[in-house]
């Protein structure tokens, strides 16, 4: 009873969070519509305050130019009665306006509203409170707005407003002033506040003075017009993040944009949202204050109260409901728990429940187990061909087979895909653990009837050893990953780890390490093994790359470059072995003279490498570098590579072998090349694979197949070049064949360029006329001469 109630108590508590949170959600939603309303209002309120005053403070600067100019054009600042009789009526029009001056561009008054005398009014010029702006008033075409002040004969803040006149070729002919008393009476914007303690400012950007406010205050405004602003508001934008649209101060004022910034308010006492405009003429910033208690007031009038009494009422409700919905929540609880560890199609456990069973088994049990990585041959292909649907029935049999095969306290796991892991107690395997394996092996082989169809796949399997393997889960699981790497190798197959198994992989590992960084310490060097007719006549040499480390030792082509391939480090490993080969060949034949002009550069090619971008056209750059004529140049490719990529290098072979140079197929023998598809690829020569040449002697197997690899290349035009010839009896049943070119340790070791030179010219000085004709004779094909020189040798 006691569980139950917590059951019930823990999911009272969840939903109430799910409650609480929608209600908090649309609170806080609601906050949000309030609050952007109020700021997509206030932006609009203060734009039409901006222009507001902006056409106000124009209508003022063109009342100003006209009294002037009507004061100066006319004369009439000359009469002073006339002069304060223009004035005097501009003034009963205009009551905020206390007063109208006329000065010249010395600052000297010539004119006023009121009837001072002029002599006793000091220049403007040269007092210390006007002249910064009288002098920018000469330099602006626009009315210039001074800094306010108190006028203690009026008892009233007064800003002064002053306006250049000039004439028609732009000189300055006098300058009118004017200053308006900021008071309730004055009526910049008139529209009434649309939100609860808004407030209208004007800010001068030249001094940082307030020079109006709406409402006005009934105290506080002297000092609110007496000091200048902590920091404009333009610099309190550019360090806000979410106003100023990014732009630099200069920005803001060019563009008069409108924007807003939240700070704390001296006239609020609060964090409040400013709402500001830039006018550039005026150089004033036009502002809209409303503090944030005015968005709290807001939210809370939109019924927060009702909202939140309804949500005590259901929160409450919900809590009569749970007893009559425990059972069927804890039913649908123990579903959701079985479906969270098992897999939806084949009733396995799933790879998240890899966790859960590692720790029963490794930490639980502690019993001696085996651990099975299964992964499907072949699978990939039958999902390609006949659809997900008969793919996902097919792995229903694969599952319900491996539950027939292993022990019933086995635990079995799909872990996505064609791919499966089994936990296998050590004695319930036996003490023959590969017969398991070779079970699995055979019987996940065997055909499968699926929709009337018959199928076949295979499967790969590695296995680790508990504790033998490893003593945790990960390492246990990188132990069988590693023996199913090995066991993919020969396909349908299993493999147990073992310590050999992880040297090999850490020392690739290693490898791979090492080999990025081999390029650029000039570890890499090409060597060059001869290709020779077979009385020693040489045809030319194939460019191998070789490496030795100052870690590893001498690490072995085949065994780096399949690294590299793996890796990603092929590309720089290409381009030194392009370069060098080049490179070196080029020194090869200048050390050879014009003896050489015929040597003939094989290169291997990787597939990474013709599958590259550019290729062709990097090959050929290489070759015109070094000045290799491109019929004097192999490229060697796989055969394998063939069957892989057909339809893409098959044109891209062509369009090199259009170029002059031509394509040899490395390694004849050992793939899975038809007759019909080596007729129609573009190949100049066919390499046997030295397994084959290796037991020619002793296996006639290997011998027949040589004898008819040469026959069917004769018949195709091709030229046929036998790798690992070691002994002169190979050399001499070679020949008997009719094989053209031998490449192997009977004839030299590969060389550096400089051996290959001094090779080369020791050859070509100890091979007597009767040879070099019979090397003539080879190069058209004439075997009987070939075969009449062995005859001669075994003699």
């Amino acid at each position: 009873m006691n569980e139950t109630m917590k059951h019930i108590k823990l999911l009272y508590f969840l939903t109430l969070s799910v409650l609480t949170g929608v209600f908090v959600y649309f609170q806080l939603k609601t906050y949000g519509d309030v609050r952007n309303k109020l700021v997509v209002e206030s932006l609009h309120f203060n734009n039409h305050f901006a222009a507001t005053t902006g056409s106000r403070l124009h209508e003022t600067e063109l009342l100003l130019d006209m009294i002037g100019h009507q004061l100066l054009d006319n004369d009439l600042h000359l009469d002073l009665e006339k002069s304060q009789a223009v004035m005097a009526e501009m003034l009963t029009r205009f009551p905020s306006v206390v007063g109208f001056g006329l000065t010249d561009p010395e600052g000297k008054y010539l004119a006023m509203s009121s009837r001072e005398n002029l002599s006793n009014i000091k220049c403007l010029k040269e007092s210390d409170k006007t002249r910064e702006s009288f002098n920018r008033t000469l330099q602006s075409d626009a009315m210039v707005i001074g800094r306010i002040h108190f006028c203690k004969i009026r008892n009233n803040w007064i800003l002064p407003l002053r306006k250049a006149l000039r004439d028609a070729a732009g000189n300055v002919t006098g300058v009118m002033i004017t200053g308006i008393q900021m008071d309730k009476s004055v009526a910049f914007f008139q529209s009434a506040p649309i939100f609860p303690g808004q407030m209208s400012l004007l800010v001068n950007d030249t001094n940082r003075m307030h020079i109006y406010v709406n409402p006005f205050p009934e105290t506080g405004y002297s000092q609110l017009f007496s000091s200048p602003v902590s920091r404009p508001p333009v610099e309190i934008a550019t360090l806000n993040a979410k106003t100023g649209a990014g732009l630099s101060p200069e920005e803001i004022r060019k563009s008069e944009i409108g924007f807003r910034y939240e700070a704390w308010s001296q006239l609020t006492k609060e964090d409040s949202f400013y709402f500001v405009k830039y006018n550039k003429r005026y150089k004033i910033w036009a502002q809209t204050l409303i503090p944030m208690r005015t968005v709290r007031a807001l939210f809370f009038g939109q019924g927060f109260f009702i909202q939140l009494v309804g949500f005590l009422v259901v929160s409450t409700g919900f809590l009569t409901l749970f007893h009559m919905l425990y059972r069927k929540e804890a039913a649908a609880h123990r579903l959701l728990s079985y479906q969270a560890v098992h897999d939806s199609l084949t009733d396995l456990y799933n790879r998240a429940a890899l966790e859960d069973l590692s720790y029963q088994w490794i930490t639980v049990d502690a019993s001696p187990f085996l651990l099975l990585f299964i992964d499907l041959d072949n699978f990939k292909n039958i999902n390609d061909s006949f659809g997900h649907t008969l793919g996902d029935k097919l792995l229903i049999e694969v599952s319900l087979r491996l539950k027939q095969l292993v022990p019933e306290d086995s635990e079995i796991v799909r872990n996505g895909g064609d791919e499966f892991s089994i936990f296998i107690k050590r004695e319930e395997a036996g003490a023959n653990s590969s017969h398991l394996g070779r079970r699995i092996v055979s019987e996940i082989s065997k055909p499968y009837y699926i929709s009337g169809l018959k199928l076949r796949i295979g499967c790969s399997v590695g296995i680790s050893r508990y504790p033998e393997d490893g003593t945790g889960f990960e390492q246990l699981m990188v132990s069988a990953d590693l023996a199913l790497y090995t066991a993919k190798k020969k396909r349908n197959n299993y493999a147990f780890f073992n310590s050999e198994l992880q040297k090999i992989m850490e020392r690739k590992t290693l490898i791979e390490h090492s080999l990025h960084t081999a390029v650029e310490e000039n570890e890499l060097y090409m060597v060059f093994q001869p290709q020779v007719y077979g009385n020693g006549t040489i045809h030319g040499a194939e460019a191998l790359v070789r490496w030795e480390s100052p870690e590893l030792g001498f690490v072995p082509p085949d065994l780096f470059i399949g690294v590299a391939e793996e890796s990603g480090a092929m590309d720089s490993l290409w381009a030194f072995i392009l370069d060098t080969s080049c490179a070196e060949f080029r020194k090869i034949l200048d050390g050879c003279s014009d003896k050489a002009d015929t040597l003939n550069l094989s290169i291997n090619i990787s597939v990474s490498q013709i599958l590259g971008k550019n290729f062709k056209d990097e090959l050929l750059r290489r070759l015109d570098h070094y000045r290799i004529r491109r019929s004097q140049t192999t490229i060697e490719i796989t055969e394998s590579m063939f069957i892989d990529e057909l339809d893409y290098i098959l044109p891209l072979l062509q369009e090199i072998r259009d170029t002059g140079i031509s394509i040899s197929m490395d390694d004849f023998g050992t793939g899975y090349s038809s007759l019909s598809m080596l007729r129609a690829l573009p190949i100049d020569e066919l390499k046997i694979d030295r397994r084959f040449v290796k037991h020619i002697s002793e296996i006639k197997q290997d011998s027949d197949i040589i004898h008819s690899i040469i026959h069917m290349g004769h018949t195709m035009n091709m030229k046929v070049v036998a790798e690992g010839v070691e002994e002169k009896e190979q050399l001499c049943l070679l020949n008997s064949y009719h094989c053209e070119l031998y490449q192997g340790y009977y004839f030299s070791r590969p060389l550096t360029a400089e051996d290959f030179v001094k090779f080369y010219q020791d050859k070509n000085e100890r091979i007597p006329p009767l040879s070099k004709r019979i090397a003539h004779h080879m190069i058209n094909r004439d075997f009987k001469m070939i075969n009449d020189f062995c005859s001669s040798v075994k003699e």
